[in-house]
């Protein structure tokens, strides 16, 4: 059966502005983190250009650890450390076993710096939205049994966000894409 043009139209823009959303959205400051001036500052500052606007993850992963050694309880720093996790274990190639495995360890990873995000700061938004999403890669890795409890808790983490900061776009997008499943 032929998908009607307007039906990919319309997917084609929610793809694209969906994606946007959530690129776009910059997490509001938090007191934890220092002026632009600082040298926290500026290695945040350099590090999500990296992620945000050049696309290297690994870079900018390098500079988040520099600046997390530097403030290891300030919640920015960690849960952007578990979204450059996410975003390097999304591309990582997984075509046997192995792959899948390495991959699965980048996530869990991710998963680790965002709950000690939310451990450090459980009103932060943003973490537990990265949180959310680094449970749901997991989840995927882990098979359905597995996934159907963690749905719950990305549910739970995202609702939280949002009640936090009605603002945090990443957070909707993140839990239209668990209702998708």
């Amino acid at each position: 059966m032929k998908r009607p043009p307007f039906l990919t139209i319309l997917s084609v823009t929610i793809l694209i502005f969906g994606s946007a959303a959530n690129a776009a959205y910059q997490a509001p400051a938090s007191p934890n983190v220092p002026p632009e001036s600082t040298h926290v500052g500026m290695l945040l500052a350099q590090a999500d250009d990296y992620a945000q606007r050049q696309f290297d993850n690994q870079k900018a992963l390098a500079l988040y650890a520099e600046a997390l050694v530097l403030e290891s309880g300030n919640d920015e720093i960690l849960w952007r450390i578990s979204r450059a996790y996410v975003d390097i274990a999304e591309h990582m190639p997984v075509g046997d076993e192995e792959e899948k495995e390495k991959q699965l360890l980048m996530y869990e990873k991710a998963l680790e710096f965002a709950n000690k995000s939310v451990e450090t700061n459980p009103n932060s938004s943003m973490a537990f939205t990265r949180r959310a999403v680094a449970t749901g890669r997991v989840s995927l890795s882990n098979g359905m049994w597995t996934s159907i409890g963690m749905m719950k808790d990305m549910r739970e983490d995202l609702e939280k966000a949002i009640s936090l900061d009605s603002a945090n776009h990443a957070a909707y997008y993140a839990l239209g894409r668990t209702h998708m499943r």
